[in-house]
């Protein structure tokens, strides 16, 4: 006699009937997990689990080492994956980069998307509830993206689980990249072995994929701080085939 269906196989059925049940209920974990962050806490820092705004804004610069010359250039497209409330809008918004530009942020948070669409009306500006981007830009970027494990077996989901849905979505990420694309993750080095719903990695493994599945030029660099790195990962000629 076949079992029913559990109640969580028919919610992630209900809410995200196109998508393996493993991925429907991880993007129904952290879409949780941040609508009630940002509900309780409001539009900080704190709701994105940085530590502090000097924090945030210092990945935020190691990211845009991705645009080279092009962030004294204006006209760049930009998509934002895992935007939450829009900060990383807020910090490009009067750089030369955005000028003529246009930035388009996704969140899997219905929450997070609200509230990034209540505070900026910048015309420029532009947010989706979404687990990737519906365009093609010239570049993408992920801040703190990655940072919480959610999956099929809760918060602690292994690290070789996390590994592998990090890369999968890297790698969709560049076909939405023109010219690149950059990431951040926490650093092994960083670890709380008591805490088992953070992912954290040596630097090493991420930018032998970068150069192996994504572009010879990738490189790694520090965000600011001695617990996290930037992944940047120019493409355009360098984009493997």
């Amino acid at each position: 006699m076949t079992e029913p269906p559990s109640f969580r196989d028919l919610l992630c059925r209900e809410v995200h009937p196109d998508l393996p049940a493993d991925e429907a209920l991880r993007q129904l974990a952290l879409a949780n997990t941040y609508d009630n962050l940002v509900g309780d806490l409001g539009p900080t820092h704190n709701a994105v689990l940085w530590p502090n705004r000097r924090g945030q804004r210092d990945r935020f610069a190691a990211l845009c080492h991705i645009f080279g010359l092009d962030r004294w250039k204006g006209g760049v497209s930009i998509n934002d994956l895992g935007c939450g409330y829009g900060a990383l809008f807020a910090y490009l918004r009067w750089r030369p980069v955005l000028r003529g530009g246009s930035y388009r942020g996704f969140d899997l948070s219905g929450r997070m998307i609200d509230t990034a669409r209540r505070r900026h009306t910048d015309r420029r500006a532009s947010f989706a509830r979404a687990d990737m981007a519906d365009r093609v830009a010239d570049y993408s970027l992920a801040s703190g993206t990655f940072g919480i494990k959610a999956g099929a077996n809760g918060p602690g989901d292994s690290d070789q689980v996390w590994a592998e849905h990090v890369r999968t979505t890297v790698t969709r990420l560049a076909d939405f990249s023109e010219k690149g694309l950059a990431f951040n993750l926490l650093h092994e080095r960083a670890r709380d072995k008591r805490d088992h719903t953070l992912y954290y990695s040596p630097a090493e493994p991420w930018l032998e994929f970068a150069r192996d599945t994504l572009s010879p030029k990738a490189q790694t660099i520090d965000s600011g701080s001695p617990f996290d790195f930037t992944v940047l990962i120019p493409l355009g000629k360098h984009r493997r085939r």
